[in-house]
C-alpha cells in the first residue's frame, strides 16, 4: 500500500498555506448565537437595556452598573442538536448532546453612598462559553450525481503535468503552486492529463448514490474583565475586554462508488475584543442602550490530515491572522413597577468586512495582500445581517418571576455564494453549510430566596442551511435544531 506521510516546514507554510482559508471558514469564526445565563436565555438575549445580569454584562457592558450588590453565579448548560436533512431521495436525522459548565462570573459592586454624581463603581470577571456545538451530519444522494472526480479535474487544470509527478529528489506535495486535491486524485489516478496542464476525470459516471457523513465539535470559551460606573442613576457608562479561545475539530467522510474522501481538521485560535457600551434612562420605567463591540483580533492555526482511498494520506498545517465583523446592538427597555419589564433589541454585523491577514505581513509588505482574493470575495458574498429580539419578564410574586423571548436572525451570506478555494490551496474538504436564517423562542422561570436565585430557561433555536458537497454537486435542504436547557445559580451579598 502506498503512503505519503509530509510535514510542511516554515519555508512552504509561508508561502503555500496563506493561500488557503475560505468564506466559510470566516463565518464560523464571527457568527454568534444567543448565549447566556437562564434568565437571559430565557429572554431570547433580549436583555442589553436591562442590565444587572452576567451575561447582559457581554451584550452591554454599560448594564454592569445596574449592580448595588456583590454577586456570584454559574450557570450549567444541556443541549441536544438534531439535524434533518434531505439529499436527493434520502433523508437522514441526527442527533447529539452535550453538557457544559457554560459559565462563571463574579461582580464586585463599591458603593460610594452618595445619591448624586457616581453612585456606583462595578467590577466583574467572567468565564462564558460564548458558542458551542456538536453536530453530525448524514446524506445520502441519488443515482447519477455529479461526480467528485469532475471537481478533481477542474482544480487540476492549469497545473503543470510535471509538477503532479514531482521527482525522486522532491516530492510534489512539497510544491507550493500544486492544491492537494488534484494532486491526490493524479497519483491515485482517478484523474488523468488531457494536456500538459488540462486533466479529466478517468471514469467521470462513477458517483452512484454518493453518501457523506460528518462530526464538526466546536466552542469559543471568553475570559471576560468588565467595568461600569452608575452616575445620577440616569447614566450608566461601561467596558469589556475579552479574551477568546476558539477550539473546532471536523471530521468529514465523502464516499461514491471509486472514490473516499476523508478529512480530518484540527483548529485552534486566540483573539480579543473590546465592548463599550451606554445605558440611559430619562425616565424610571425606560431604558435606552447602545453597545458597539470592536471587531475580534485573531491569531488561528490549522492542521490537516486528508486521505484518499485510503492510499494516499497527507499531513499538513498553517497559521494565519483573522479579524472579525464589528457588532452595533440597539436596545430599549420599559419596566412596569417591579411587576414586569419588556426589553427589544435589533443588531447589526457586517459581515462584508471580515478580513483574512498574513502573520508575516510586518516581515514583508508583499504579504499584505496574500489574502486579497479571499477578502474580495468576503465582501461579495457576504451580507449584513440583522438581528431582533424581544423578551419579557413578569413577577407575580416578589420570589417568582416568569419569562418569554423570541429572536430572529437574518441570513450571514449571499444566496449564491460558494466555497471557492485558492489554486494552492493543502486543504480539500469541499463540503460547505450556507446560511440562510435562524430564529429561536424561550421560556424560563425564576425563584430567589433570601440573597440566592435560581434560574431555569428552555431556549428552541432552528438554524436553516443548505448542504454543498462541493461546488456542482445537488444541494440539500438542513436545519439543526437545538434543544437547550440552563439552570443558573446565584448568591448577591
Amino acid at each position: 500500500m502506498k503512503r505519503l506521510c509530509l510535514i510542511f516546514l516554515c519555508a512552504v507554510l509561508l508561502s503555500a498555506a496563506l493561500k488557503a482559508q475560505t468564506l466559510f471558514e470566516a463565518i464560523n469564526l464571527s457568527d454568534q448565537p444567543i448565549e447566556g445565563t437562564a434568565r437571559v436565555m430565557a429572554m431570547s438575549g433580549a436583555f442589553g437595556a436591562l442590565g444587572g445580569d452576567p451575561s447582559a454584562i457581554q451584550i452591554n457592558p454599560a448594564g454592569l452598573g445596574i449592580y448595588r450588590s456583590s454577586e456570584i453565579s454559574f450557570t450549567l448548560a444541556d443541549t441536544y442538536t438534531k439535524t434533518r436533512t434531505n439529499w436527493g431521495v434520502s433523508q437522514k436525522n441526527k442527533g447529539e448532546n452535550v453538557f457544559d459548565f457554560s459559565r462563571i462570573s463574579y461582580v464586585q459592586s463599591f458603593l460610594s453612598g452618595r445619591e448624586k454624581g457616581v453612585i456606583a463603581s462595578n467590577f466583574a470577571i467572567s468565564y462564558n462559553r460564548s458558542k458551542s456545538a456538536l453536530m453530525r451530519l448524514g446524506f445520502t444522494g441519488k443515482e447519477g450525481a455529479v461526480s467528485l472526480s469532475t471537481m478533481m479535474a477542474e482544480m487540476g487544470n492549469g497545473i503543470s503535468e510535471l509538477d503532479m509527478i514531482g521527482s525522486a529528489e522532491k516530492s510534489p506535495f512539497d510544491n507550493e503552486q500544486v492544491a492537494w486535491l488534484p494532486l491526490m486524485a493524479y497519483q491515485d489516478k482517478l484523474i488523468d492529463a488531457k494536456t500538459g496542464s488540462s486533466y479529466q476525470a478517468l471514469n467521470p459516471t462513477t458517483a452512484v448514490a454518493p453518501t457523506y457523513n460528518s462530526l464538526v465539535n466546536y466552542a469559543i470559551d471568553d475570559i471576560d474583565i468588565s467595568y461600569a460606573t452608575n452616575i445620577n442613576h440616569l447614566f450608566y457608562i461601561g467596558a469589556d475586554f475579552s479574551l477568546k479561545l476558539y477550539q473546532c475539530s471536523e471530521l468529514s467522510e465523502y464516499e461514491e462508488e471509486d472514490i473516499f474522501l476523508g478529512n480530518q481538521i484540527e483548529t485552534s485560535g486566540v483573539g480579543w475584543n473590546l465592548k463599550l457600551g451606554i445605558l440611559a434612562r430619562p425616565f424610571s420605567f425606560w431604558r435606552v442602550g447602545f453597545a458597539y463591540h470592536t471587531p475580534t483580533f485573531y491569531h488561528v492555526s490549522k492542521t490537516t490530515n486528508p486521505n484518499l482511498n485510503d492510499t494516499i494520506f497527507v499531513e499538513g498545517s498553517d497559521a494565519y491572522r483573522f479579524i472579525s465583523p464589528s457588532r452595533y446592538i440597539f436596545s430599549t427597555a420599559f419596566l412596569f413597577g417591579k411587576k414586569a419589564a419588556l426589553d427589544v433589541e435589533y443588531e447589526m454585523i457586517d459581515y462584508q468586512n471580515m478580513r483574512y491577514k498574513s502573520l508575516y505581513a510586518t516581515l514583508n509588505d508583499g504579504e499584505e495582500n496574500s489574502f486579497s482574493k479571499e477578502n474580495s470575495y468576503i465582501g461579495a458574498k457576504a451580507n449584513v445581517a440583522h438581528s431582533v429580539k424581544v423578551g419579557a419578564e413578569y413577577r407575580p410574586f416578589e420570589f417568582l418571576s416568569f419569562r418569554l423571548g423570541g429572536a430572529y436572525v437574518s441570513p450571514a451570506l449571499k444566496s449564491d455564494a460558494e466555497k471557492i478555494y485558492p489554486y494552492n490551496t493543502i486543504y480539500t474538504n469541499m463540503d460547505y453549510l450556507l446560511d440562510k436564517g435562524s430564529f429561536c423562542v424561550s421560556g424560563g422561570v425564576g425563584f430567589r430566596v433570601k440573597l440566592w436565585s435560581f434560574d431555569l430557561a428552555y431556549q428552541f433555536r432552528r438554524q436553516m442551511m443548505d448542504f454543498v458537497a462541493f461546488r456542482g454537486a445537488e444541494k440539500a435542504q438542513l436545519s439543526a435544531d437545538y434543544h437547550k436547557v440552563l439552570l443558573t445559580c446565584a448568591y448577591r451579598f
